[in-house]
């Protein structure tokens, strides 16, 4: 709960460990779309190498495997959780 907090109020490290979270499916039901809106939005503020390293790596793989549709979706999913910053993901 506190990664999804967190992540809506724009942290990015908890962006980041949220989406390969939802990649991975631990701690949360498995989402590719919602992993790669909130690698996403991480990839776009500042990370520790390391991390960033593994963000760069989740969406490239994901971007691979996701359909035309579904990046469009994982497009409309960013701006949502944009839209509601400051609210938790639900």
């Amino acid at each position: 709960r506190w990664y999804r907090q967190a992540a809506a109020q724009g942290e990015r490290a908890a962006q980041a460990r949220l989406g390969l979270m939802y990649l991975d499916g631990r701690g949360v039901a498995q989402d590719d779309l919602l992993a790669f809106a909130w690698l996403t939005l991480a990839a776009q503020g500042e990370l520790e190498p390391a991390l960033r390293a593994r963000v760069a790596t989740a969406r490239s793989s994901l971007t691979r495997r996701m359909s035309g549709a579904e990046l469009a979706a994982g497009k409309a999913k960013i701006e949502e959780l944009r839209e509601r910053r400051g609210s938790p993901e639900s």
